[in-house]
């Protein structure tokens, strides 16, 4: 009785550490607020990591806190404090609507969680380095599995009083194949700072056997995902797929022509008068699906002719009908 006993705690320990490291993460951002200089000499800081997971592909919920180390931008980069960070808010992503019209429901689910918290941080001439890691991303086309994701930002020095970029779209696009579009993942800085964007290599973090690791003394180091063979960096949606963006305001172009989910990372760099001060990341996956074939709508305009008589400086007013 004692032997049965404990083989079935062996074995409900392994469904709960499965679980706990199950697929589900989709992307996100961590971005920083500055609040201002406190009576005791520390800079305090608010902190929010926006997180989504897919809903249809697993059912693991998102962690109720997380753990975020603060890294000194030394030579050791030595850990400075850990913050724990608690989700206040979880609400659905709304899926890609059609017209009035449109019968196409695409079979697709995401949701969206934001942590936050407050940290007072010591002066420093040098700077901070955010980190937060956690495990799995779910199946994706173009990187192997058991793939985790790394937050990230970083805090110049405290007394420049910076507050981050942050992303203003939902990382979770879902795009159709073979159709060329653009998407706006551009980024606000509440400081007036110029952001330059650029399309980088996701990094892992976290794997199945350690699905929310630990925040060592020193910085870890950041590990790029691996790609399945036919994908990398420049073609993360294949030989014939496309991905391109606008270093100035973010606006992606992508052309996919597989199904499924890709990953890509998205890095804005933030100047200040032509220096380099502060970087956030947007790891982000883009779901392909099938869609109906959209029909091309008939322009006509009132009198079926563009052909106009008009005197200059008289208003020309027609109808045009789509």
């Amino acid at each position: 009785m004692n032997k049965l006993y404990t083989i079935l705690c062996f074995l409900s320990g392994l469904f709960f550490f499965a679980d706990a490291g199950a697929t589900h993460l989709v992307g996100g951002s961590m971005s920083y607020e500055y609040l201002g200089l406190q009576n005791n000499g520390n800079y305090r800081y608010r902190i929010t990591i926006k997180m989504y997971r897919d809903c249809a592909a697993s059912t693991v919920p998102f962690d109720d806190e997380i753990e975020v180390g603060f890294y000194n931008n030394n030579s050791e980069k030595t850990l400075s404090k850990i913050l724990t960070v608690p989700k206040i808010t979880e609400i659905p992503v709304d899926p890609p609507s059609g017209g009035s019209n449109c019968s196409f429901q695409p079979n697709v689910c995401i949701r969206q969680a934001i942590y936050q918290g407050i940290v007072d941080l010591s002066a420093s001439t040098l700077g901070y380095h955010l980190i937060f890691r956690r495990c799995c991303r779910n199946t994706q086309q173009n990187i192997i599995d058991d793939m985790g994701q790394t937050y990230y930002a970083f805090i110049p020095n405290t007394s420049i009083n910076n507050s981050s970029p942050f992303f203003t779209e939902v990382p979770a696009p879902y795009i159709c194949r073979n159709d060329l579009v653009s998407i706006y993942n551009t980024a606000k800085d509440k400081d007036g700072d110029s952001l330059v964007y650029e399309l980088n290599t996701p990094w892992s973090g976290g794997s199945e056997s350690d699905p929310m690791p630990g925040l060592p003394f020193n910085m870890p180091t950041f590990q790029n995902v691996i790609y399945r063979q036919g994908f990398n960096v420049n073609i993360p949606f294949g030989n014939s797929g496309v991905a391109n963006i606008d270093k100035r305001n973010g606006v992606t172009e992508i052309k996919a022509p597989g199904l499924g989910r890709y990953s890509i990372a998205i890095d804005v760099s933030e100047y200040r008068n032509g220096v380099l001060i502060s970087k956030i990341r947007l790891d982000i996956q883009m779901i392909v699906i099938d869609c109906p074939p959209n029909a091309v709508p008939d322009i006509k305009t009132q009198n079926n002719t563009l052909n106009y008589t008009v005197k200059e400086g008289e208003p020309l007013c027609f109808d045009v009908i789509g």
